[in-house]
């Protein structure tokens, strides 16, 4: 088979898949465009001031869990960055600010 051919199957086969598993794809595409708004949200409200947890949970009405999954997740891929201590938490501002 010649590598036109295979990746001709190889597209059938996934278009194929897609169709058979629809609501699932929509479902996941749904999920991470929801995700993506709230990256962008968390992102926006550090650029304004530094915060913890708990004042990102509040100010984008997330419960405290949900908002540390995101904040936990936006910090493993170096897009914020732990600062300070503030009581009980750490603020949390965006990672290229940690420079200045």
């Amino acid at each position: 088979m010649t590598d036109a051919a295979t990746a001709r199957k190889r597209s059938e086969m996934l278009k194929e898949l897609r169709q058979q598993h629809q609501v699932t794809v929509e479902r996941t595409q749904a999920l991470l465009r929801d995700q993506k708004k709230i990256h962008q949200a968390i992102c926006k409200a550090l650029e304004e001031e530094e915060r913890t947890a708990p004042q990102i949970a509040e100010l984008l009405e997330l419960s405290p869990t949900e908002a540390l999954w995101h904040l936990t997740a936006l910090k493993r891929y170096n897009i914020i960055a732990e600062s300070e201590m503030n009581g009980e938490y750490f603020l949390y501002k965006l990672a290229d600010q940690e420079a200045g």
